[in-house]
């Protein structure tokens, strides 16, 4: 918990701070807010959907460096084997 309230109170210092010279750290904070933020937000997140089974997987993509559909090889508990899973619309 402790630990909680002080990375609290970091990112608000960062936030407060940012671009400037901070007094408490002593340098300049400029894009350290990334590092902070959610791997599995919204906008990365896809979903990778098998048509026969219909069982669902929720992955991440980088979408400025993949633009194509991402088609993986996923396990299906229903079949009890690897089948390809497709990208499709949320």
């Amino acid at each position: 918990m402790r630990q909680a309230l002080g990375l609290e109170r970091n990112i608000r210092l960062i936030m407060a701070y940012k671009g400037q010279v901070c007094p408490f750290f002593g340098l300049m904070l400029l894009s350290v807010l990334h590092h902070f933020r959610n791997p599995m937000s919204q906008d990365q997140l896809i979903i990778l959907r098998n048509k026969e089974t219909g069982e669902v997987y929720y992955t991440r993509k980088n979408k400025r460096k993949v633009e194509r559909k991402i088609e993986l090889k996923k396990y299906s508990k229903k079949l009890r084997k690897r089948i390809v899973f497709k990208e499709s619309k949320k």
